[in-house]
């Protein structure tokens, strides 16, 4: 399953004239669990707990060091991560 979305992805991306370089979305109409893309890509699976509630400003509140490393490894434009994201 994962070939087939892989190669439609590239082949949307690269190949077709008509959607080369444009943003898309895919599915075959599956639902993916977390728990087969973790085996995918071989990382730990968590549980999902219901009773865990949290916002994006709660998750994204101490990750500006790392989007600072992120912007130093790639040769981007300097930036905060506060001035790119609405949270």
């Amino acid at each position: 399953m994962m070939n087939i979305i892989g190669t439609l992805c590239v082949y949307a991306a690269i190949l077709d004239p008509n959607t080369k370089n444009e943003a898309f979305n895919i599915s075959n109409g599956d639902v993916f669990k977390w728990k087969v893309l973790a085996e995918e890509f071989q990382v730990e699976a968590e549980e999902f707990d219901e009773s865990k509630r949290w916002t994006l400003v709660e998750m994204m509140k101490d990750k500006g060091q790392i989007w600072d490393e992120i912007v130093k490894e790639n040769g981007l434009v300097e930036s905060k991560l506060e001035e790119i994201g609405g949270w």
